[in-house]
């Protein structure tokens, strides 16, 4: 059933139904797979069929258990089907009988996120703000305090996509009563929660500060805390009132020595504890963070539609955009497929593609663009892959397109979470390297093991070709920047070399290959010189957990090192956010793979503007003006694809 392949999964569990009926009638087994069968059906569009699988289901539990978990859970089943017939206030009856044995039995288990989620859904149908906003601040404070007990990373991640629900509908919500305010500040609890799932996938192994006795702690708390619950989940209304009472009070102590250890974790690993644990940030908090000037372009992407956030220090507002999301995807796919096709000049199918993105998803913030110096970008899913700069905004009488970064500069972030913690990174430094320079990383495969990765990385489309101009390139940068520099070159450029001297260096500049690994942002990659017992990769996981950086710079020169996975409110999680994270103000990444010659006019031109004394973003924009404005790389294909992310200045 996980693989999607459902008629083979019916097949099984009507097989498994009618041994089951002869080796143990009107068993939990016969309604856990009547259960089954009845989300297959559902899922196939048979509601008729589901709901007669999930009411036999029904008589069996209350017959068996009555008053238990396995009847609420069928009770939850019974109401999603009746929501997905329209049938509003049946569905409303089942989720309310639901809620009540859960709150009775496990009042701040999972499924209680659903069933109030659910309600909520159905407040809102009926235009009950209020009630779907009380509901959805219950879903929330459950989700955030279960997400810290989950330790297997596929259930984390299928949690996290199950129950990321209350979020939006509670953003939506603030939406369409007017209140920006709130909305801001939820879509940012959400990106900020959302960025802590991957801390949590790969815990200890992103904080090795972390005192072993506290991460056992952690491991005792855990195995508690799941014990507690599988006591619960055997209860019923037969089951004595001090039993359930006991566990219940388990579930309490947990949660207050729970509360106490990650007080000590802030205390033994505050860097730990920022990413761990980010505090929510109010409307307030989120404006102060921006510069005069600054206008924050925040977008939610959402089934129910697509809205733009805009901020300023005085103020936030809302716009309701024009577009569906499979509009948004096609239009944002269709817009790249032609940035990476590169011509002469732009051509009219591209100016075309570019001006439409552009009145779709910014034209509505017409008037605070208007009076913007910088535009501040937190995509949200699709747009992660858009470089907003060669959005088209208008045309000449000749038909030469205007580009985004004519008008502004532009930076991006995950979350204003993050843009506040690199911004808090320390500017004064003293000693160590101005700048650390890797190029032309030696790509012969060093013995067995490295061999058999690399044939891996070439099934998966990525063949690592020398980068023989890199040398020129980080050479000519290194001389900006004077004798106080470090470049390390072909076999010197090793992972062993890189995590060594990068805490020493104010800038690092590392032109390599980029891995991206889907299924695992943090496991994204850059290839550099294989040793022997070194794959010369060197992953997101080990720059968060092995870097301590204190950066003003970081340049990925790699190829696609931006991207990393786009998930529903993740952001960008892949290098960029790793080495922001390991405590880098700025990185600036590239989204595609580039012509040398581009990236290399481009890259020292970005360096020596900024410099010469401009800021980042409009060092960056400079150097694509000047490529914008040549003969040979006017197509955004050349310059675009590079991005900011992180402090402007």
């Amino acid at each position: 059933r996980r693989r999607g392949d459902y008629e083979t999964a019916e097949e099984h569990y009507k097989r498994a139904l009618e041994i089951y009926e002869q080796v143990v009638p009107d068993s939990l087994s016969v309604a856990d797979t009547l259960t089954n069968l009845g989300v297959l059906a559902r899922h196939r569009g048979d509601f008729e069929m589901a709901e007669a699988y999930h009411k036999q289901a029904l008589e069996i539990c209350e017959r068996r258990v009555p008053d238990s978990l396995n009847v609420a859970d069928t009770l939850t089943n019974l109401g999603v089907l009746a929501g997905n017939r329209g049938d509003l206030e049946t569905a409303e009856a089942y989720y309310k009988r639901a809620l009540v044995i859960r709150e009775q039995l496990a009042p701040n288990s999972l499924e209680m996120v659903l069933i109030l989620t659910n309600l909520a859904h159905l407040a809102c149908q009926h235009k009950d703000w209020r009630t779907a906003q009380t509901y959805l601040q219950r879903a929330i404070q459950i989700t955030e305090t279960q997400r810290q007990t989950i330790r297997d990373p596929e259930t984390r991640t299928l949690f996290a996509q199950r129950y990321s629900d209350p979020y939006a509908l509670m953003t939506l919500t603030y939406l369409a009563t007017n209140q920006p305010r709130q909305a801001l500040e939820t879509i940012e609890r959400a990106r900020a929660r959302a960025l802590t799932e991957l801390i949590a996938e790969r815990e200890w192994r992103v904080a090795p500060d972390v005192p072993p006795a506290l991460q056992q702690r952690q491991q005792q708390l855990h195995a508690r805390r799941t014990y507690a619950y599988r006591q619960l989940a055997k209860a019923d209304k037969r089951t004595p009132p001090q039993e359930v009472a006991r566990w219940q009070q388990e579930l309490q102590e947990v949660a207050a020595l729970q509360r106490a250890l990650n007080a000590d974790l802030r205390r033994a690993s505050p860097r730990y504890a920022q990413l761990r644990f980010p505090p929510p940030l109010s409307a307030q908090t989120i404006l102060r963070s921006l510069d005069e000037g600054t206008l924050l372009v925040s977008f939610i992407v959402d089934e129910a539609g697509v809205w733009l956030l805009t901020a300023t220090r005085q103020q936030v507002r809302a716009h309701r955009l024009n577009i569906s999301v499979r509009d948004l995807r096609h239009q944002v796919r269709r817009y790249c497929d032609l940035l990476a096709r590169p011509t002469r000049t732009a051509s009219p199918q591209l100016v075309q593609r570019g001006r439409a993105l552009y009145r779709a998803l910014l034209q509505p913030a017409e008037r605070e663009l208007r009076t913007a110096k910088r535009l501040l970008m937190v995509p949200d899913e699709a747009l992660h892959t858009l470089p907003f700069g060669a959005l088209v905004v208008g045309t000449s009488s000749g038909g030469r397109p205007t580009y985004l970064v004519e008008r502004w500069a532009v930076h991006q972030v995950p979350s204003v979470g993050t843009y506040r913690q690199v911004r808090a990174v320390p500017r004064e430094r003293r000693g160590g390297y101005a700048l650390l320079a890797v190029g032309d990383p030696r790509y012969v495969p060093a013995g067995t093991e490295v061999a058999q990765l690399r044939s891996e990385l070439a099934e998966r489309g990525l063949n690592l070709e020398p980068l023989l101009a890199t040398r020129e390139e980080v050479r000519a940068i290194a001389r900006l920047y004077g004798t106080n520099s470090k470049v390390l070159l072909g076999t010197q450029a090793t992972v062993r070399a890189v995590v060594r001297e990068a805490p020493n260096a104010q800038v690092l500049h590392l032109a390599c290959h980029g891995v991206l690994d889907i299924k695992d942002p943090l496991s994204s990659a850059l290839a550099l010189t294989a040793v022997d017992g070194d794959d010369g990769l060197l992953r997101a996981y080990q720059v968060l957990g092995e870097l301590r950086l204190q950066a003003e710079l970081v340049v990925l020169g790699a190829c696609e090192t931006g991207l990393g996975e786009a998930r529903r409110s993740e952001g960008v999680v892949g290098l960029s956010w790793a080495f922001l994270s390991a405590g880098s103000r700025s990185v600036v990444v590239s989204l595609w793979k580039v012509d040398d010659k581009a990236t290399r006019q481009l890259l020292v031109g970005f360096h020596r503007a900024w410099r010469g004394g401009r800021s980042k973003d409009e060092a960056l924009r400079e150097a694509q003006l000047a490529l914008v404005r040549s003969e040979a790389y006017s197509h955004p294909y050349y310059w675009a694809g590079f991005v900011l992310m992180g402090d402007y200045r």
